[in-house]
């Protein structure tokens, strides 16, 4: 059963992210730096998900996961929220789901698990799809 959407904040609580989001921006950070950043780690997650470190490409990818939700709080916090940063986080955030699964899909393979290897495939089309059924359907 799903919980009631009013139980699910939609951002974090602005106590807990609200000075972060300052340190960030006081020091310099923009929020495209973040998005980079969590790119980057997303790759790095996937290299070591690829090759049998899952514990640790998991953390990584936690790490990646909280930059990129970062990164739009300090767009929205410092002013600098637009239409060609956010493009770039929605790409950004296509293709970490991509590398991630495509690690996780060659470490199957090399394990020789090619059931679990074709249902990895599956999600990383199905992930794909809802980005290009959502562009269809808006024009």
């Amino acid at each position: 059963m799903a919980l009631p959407s009013s139980l699910l904040p939609n951002r974090a609580p602005t106590v807990i992210i609200g000075p972060i989001v300052r340190g960030l921006a006081r020091i310099g950070v923009t929020p495209d730096m973040l998005s980079f950043a969590a790119l980057a780690g997303n790759i790095g997650a996937a290299a070591l998900i690829a090759t049998g470190s899952l514990a640790v490409g998991g953390i990584v990818m936690l790490v990646s996961s909280a930059l990129d939700f970062l990164d739009g709080e300090l767009a929205r916090t410092t002013g600098k929220a637009s239409k060609a940063g956010a493009m770039l986080d929605s790409v950004f955030d296509r293709f970490s789901e991509a590398v991630v699964l495509f690690g996780l899909l060659l470490y199957q393979l090399d394990e020789g698990n090619r059931e679990e290897a074709a249902l990895v495939f599956a999600v990383l089309a199905g992930s794909l799809l809802v980005s290009y059924v959502r562009a269809r359907a808006v024009g």
